[in-house]
Protein backbone atom coordinates (compact mmCIF):
# COMPACT_ATOMS: atom_id res chain seq x y z
CA UNK A 1 0.00 0.00 0.00
CA UNK A 2 1.15 3.72 -1.14
CA UNK A 3 1.18 6.19 1.72
CA UNK A 4 1.18 9.77 1.44
CA UNK A 5 4.91 10.08 0.41
CA UNK A 6 5.54 7.63 -1.71
CA UNK A 7 5.32 8.96 -5.14
CA UNK A 8 2.80 7.01 -7.57
CA UNK A 9 4.14 4.13 -9.15
CA UNK A 10 4.29 4.71 -13.16
CA UNK A 11 2.50 2.30 -15.66
CA UNK A 12 4.85 -0.08 -16.97
CA UNK A 13 5.29 -0.33 -20.99
CA UNK A 14 6.69 -2.91 -22.96
CA UNK A 15 8.12 -1.94 -26.45
CA UNK A 16 9.17 -5.10 -29.15
CA UNK A 17 10.66 -4.37 -32.00
CA UNK A 18 13.57 -5.84 -33.64
CA UNK A 19 14.88 -2.58 -34.76
CA UNK A 20 17.25 -0.91 -32.25
CA UNK A 21 16.74 2.67 -33.07
CA UNK A 22 13.41 2.12 -33.56
CA UNK A 23 12.20 0.90 -30.18
CA UNK A 24 14.91 3.36 -28.43
CA UNK A 25 12.85 6.23 -29.96
CA UNK A 26 9.52 4.59 -29.17
CA UNK A 27 10.96 4.06 -25.32
CA UNK A 28 12.05 7.82 -24.65
CA UNK A 29 9.04 9.15 -25.69
CA UNK A 30 6.73 7.18 -23.46
CA UNK A 31 9.55 7.29 -20.52
CA UNK A 32 9.22 10.92 -21.19
CA UNK A 33 5.63 10.44 -20.88
CA UNK A 34 5.72 8.81 -17.59
CA UNK A 35 5.79 5.48 -18.26
CA UNK A 36 8.18 2.67 -17.00
CA UNK A 37 9.52 0.85 -20.36
CA UNK A 38 10.95 -2.39 -20.87
CA UNK A 39 12.14 -3.23 -24.47
CA UNK A 40 12.38 -6.85 -26.45
CA UNK A 41 13.82 -7.35 -29.92
CA UNK A 42 11.80 -10.18 -30.51
CA UNK A 43 8.77 -12.19 -29.87
CA UNK A 44 10.58 -14.86 -27.40
CA UNK A 45 12.02 -12.39 -25.10
CA UNK A 46 8.61 -10.37 -25.10
CA UNK A 47 6.84 -12.63 -24.11
CA UNK A 48 9.40 -13.65 -21.23
CA UNK A 49 9.56 -9.94 -20.08
CA UNK A 50 5.56 -9.51 -19.95
CA UNK A 51 5.04 -12.84 -18.22
CA UNK A 52 7.35 -11.10 -15.37
CA UNK A 53 6.45 -7.22 -16.07
CA UNK A 54 2.70 -7.20 -16.41
CA UNK A 55 2.63 -4.15 -18.78
CA UNK A 56 -0.43 -2.01 -19.52
CA UNK A 57 0.84 -0.99 -22.65
CA UNK A 58 2.59 -3.14 -25.07
CA UNK A 59 3.82 -1.78 -28.33
CA UNK A 60 4.63 -4.76 -31.05
CA UNK A 61 5.92 -4.30 -34.23
CA UNK A 62 4.59 -6.99 -36.34
CA UNK A 63 7.29 -8.02 -38.47
CA UNK A 64 10.03 -9.83 -36.36
CA UNK A 65 12.67 -12.88 -36.55
CA UNK A 66 11.43 -15.90 -34.31
CA UNK A 67 7.75 -14.92 -33.25
CA UNK A 68 5.84 -12.32 -35.18
CA UNK A 69 3.94 -9.68 -33.67
CA UNK A 70 0.74 -11.53 -34.57
CA UNK A 71 2.26 -15.08 -33.07
CA UNK A 72 3.32 -12.52 -29.83
CA UNK A 73 0.07 -11.35 -29.72
CA UNK A 74 -2.13 -14.38 -30.00
CA UNK A 75 0.06 -15.92 -26.42
CA UNK A 76 -0.40 -12.77 -25.10
CA UNK A 77 -3.84 -12.49 -24.91
CA UNK A 78 -4.08 -15.92 -23.81
CA UNK A 79 -2.30 -15.42 -20.59
CA UNK A 80 -5.06 -14.19 -17.59
CA UNK A 81 -2.73 -11.09 -16.53
CA UNK A 82 -2.84 -9.56 -19.60
CA UNK A 83 -6.85 -9.45 -19.43
CA UNK A 84 -6.31 -5.25 -18.78
CA UNK A 85 -3.29 -4.67 -21.15
CA UNK A 86 -3.55 -2.87 -24.57
CA UNK A 87 -2.01 -4.00 -27.74
CA UNK A 88 -1.02 -1.56 -30.30
CA UNK A 89 0.80 -3.07 -33.53
CA UNK A 90 2.96 -1.09 -35.24
CA UNK A 91 4.61 -1.96 -38.56
CA UNK A 92 5.79 -0.34 -42.05
CA UNK A 93 3.10 -2.49 -43.80
CA UNK A 94 -0.49 -0.53 -44.79
CA UNK A 95 -1.99 -2.83 -46.22
CA UNK A 96 -6.12 -3.41 -45.18
CA UNK A 97 -5.43 -6.86 -44.55
CA UNK A 98 -2.24 -6.27 -42.19
CA UNK A 99 -4.56 -4.22 -40.06
CA UNK A 100 -7.26 -6.78 -40.23
CA UNK A 101 -5.38 -9.60 -39.05
CA UNK A 102 -3.93 -7.08 -36.20
CA UNK A 103 -7.44 -6.36 -35.21
CA UNK A 104 -8.52 -10.26 -34.93
CA UNK A 105 -5.89 -11.55 -32.91
CA UNK A 106 -6.27 -8.96 -30.26
CA UNK A 107 -4.50 -5.97 -31.07
CA UNK A 108 -6.16 -2.71 -29.55
CA UNK A 109 -4.79 -0.49 -32.12
CA UNK A 110 -2.92 -0.59 -35.45
CA UNK A 111 -0.26 2.38 -35.71
CA UNK A 112 2.13 2.76 -38.90
CA UNK A 113 6.01 3.21 -39.00
CA UNK A 114 7.21 5.92 -38.57
CA UNK A 115 5.10 6.10 -35.47
CA UNK A 116 4.26 9.84 -35.45
CA UNK A 117 4.87 10.71 -31.34
CA UNK A 118 1.48 12.51 -31.23
CA UNK A 119 -0.38 9.22 -32.41
CA UNK A 120 0.77 7.30 -30.14
CA UNK A 121 0.62 9.13 -26.98
CA UNK A 122 -3.17 9.79 -27.58
CA UNK A 123 -3.87 6.39 -28.71
CA UNK A 124 -2.22 5.53 -25.62
CA UNK A 125 -4.20 8.12 -23.42
CA UNK A 126 -7.50 6.45 -24.79
CA UNK A 127 -6.65 2.59 -24.33
CA UNK A 128 -4.71 3.49 -20.84
CA UNK A 129 -6.74 6.68 -19.71
CA UNK A 130 -5.44 9.87 -19.69
CA UNK A 131 -4.02 9.24 -16.05
CA UNK A 132 -1.61 7.05 -17.87
CA UNK A 133 0.22 9.76 -18.76
CA UNK A 134 1.33 12.84 -17.89
CA UNK A 135 -0.10 15.63 -19.93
Amino acid sequence: MENEMSPPRKPRALVVDDLPDSAESLKMLLEHAGWSVDVAADGIEALRLANVSHPRLILLDISMPKLDGFDTCGVLRAQPWAAGTHMIAVTGHSMDEVEERARKVGFDAFLLKPVDPEELLETARRLAGPESLQA
